[in-house]
C-alpha cells in the first residue's frame, strides 16, 4: 500500500476531512489531496508523523485488506 493510501485509509477511520489533517500537519489542502490521489508520494516519515498525529499504528492500515 502506498503512503497517500495508508494516510487515507487512517484519516477515513479517524472519520477527519483532508483539510483537517492539511491544517494539524501544516501542509496545504493540495498537498493532502495530492498524497491521497497518488500524484504525489509522501516521504515515509510524514506518513508516519501523520499517522501518530492521528494516533493510529502503521500497522492498522497499511495491509492491502479492505477489512
Amino acid at each position: 500500500m502506498r503512503g497517500g493510501e495508508v494516510i487515507k485509509k487512517a484519516r477515513k477511520l479517524k472519520g477527519f476531512p483532508q483539510v483537517f489533517v492539511a491544517e494539524h500537519y501544516g501542509l496545504s489542502l493540495n498537498t493532502i489531496k495530492n498524497y491521497e490521489s497518488g500524484r504525489t508520494e509522501p516521504p515515509f516519515n510524514s506518513v508516519i508523523e501523520i499517522l501518530e498525529m492521528l494516533g493510529i499504528d502503521y500497522s492498522e492500515v497499511a495491509s492491502n485488506d479492505e477489512n
